[in-house]
């Protein structure tokens, strides 16, 4: 459960703890980042760019977990700037009286080192700028995401790691799903994949009929959120049917994730 920071809100328990937030428009915000670079909500938003933002604090121990977790590093690599170039993150952190050695975890006020590997921008306010009564209504962490256009917060990222206790992979791969379904990945983009036998014994056929670009980015994400396997196939390959071999790797649950210039695909493989 996540940490709560207004004994009205716990009261008020009418309203369910995860989903407050969802469906408020976003207000717009101009927020610094520790390396001095400005980040401005609705200028994202206007180009497009679906935003999340991480509501936590550095003494939240579910925060912590889900920072550990490292989704928001793996979202931020694969559709951020580097990647896609379809989603901005940013994390804010929610109490204003958190200083720059607890974000470097080096005081008793915090769950450990926030900044080692973050690959996103971190925002550290005080006085904080931000309504959490619309960011964090019910306390830390809310992950939201807004979709850009509307500039609706459509879920709480939190949300899908709940629902998912067991299973790091199947948590990511919802997680995903969310922001594909802001991004434009639809039915018809959707239906036009094949991936077959699921589960197999290793060797997985992939087909498209529709495909952007010259090429596809074939990807296999562990349950650890690690790439364990990597290839970069030609459009004329996967147009036809291509024979994709993971007999080296352990029985288990898998992410295949295939990139091409427009869009990401994602699929749950169980390897048998």
């Amino acid at each position: 459960m996540k940490k709560t920071f207004t004994l009205i809100a716990a009261i008020l328990g009418f309203v369910s703890l995860s989903t407050a937030q969802i469906g408020a428009t976003a207000p717009d915000f101009t927020v610094t980042d520790l390396d001095g670079n400005t980040h401005n909500l609705y200028e994202y938003l206007d180009a497009g760019k679906v935003v999340i933002v991480d509501v936590s604090a550095t003494w939240c121990n579910p925060c912590w977990e889900f920072h550990m977790a490292s989704f928001l590093e793996d979202i931020q690599s694969i559709y951020g700037p580097e990647g896609t170039d379809q989603v901005r993150v940013l994390f804010y952190e929610g109490d204003a009286a958190t200083t720059l050695a607890d974000l470097q975890g080096t005081t008793g006020a915090t769950q450990g080192d926030w900044l080692t590997g973050s690959n996103y921008p971190i925002i550290n306010e005080s006085p904080i700028t931000l309504d959490l009564n619309i960011w964090a209504p019910f306390g830390f962490p809310t992950i939201n995401v807004i979709r850009p256009s509307d500039k609706v917060i459509i879920e709480d990222l939190w949300n899908q790691w709940a629902a998912h206790p067991d299973s790091d992979l199947d948590a990511f791969a919802a997680m995903e799903e969310v922001i594909n379904g802001v991004v434009g990945l639809n039915e018809i983009t959707q239906a036009a994949w094949s991936v077959y036998p699921n589960p197999t014994n290793g060797v997985i056929n992939i087909n498209s009929s529709q495909i952007h670009g010259n090429s596809v980015q074939l990807d296999v994400v562990n349950t650890m959120g690690q790439i364990v396997f990597s290839q970069l196939v030609q459009s004329t390959e996967i147009s036809g049917t291509y024979a994709l071999d993971l007999t080296h790797l352990d029985n288990g649950q898998y992410v295949l994730r295939m990139t091409d210039e427009k869009s990401v695909l994602t699929k749950t493989v169980n390897i048998q």
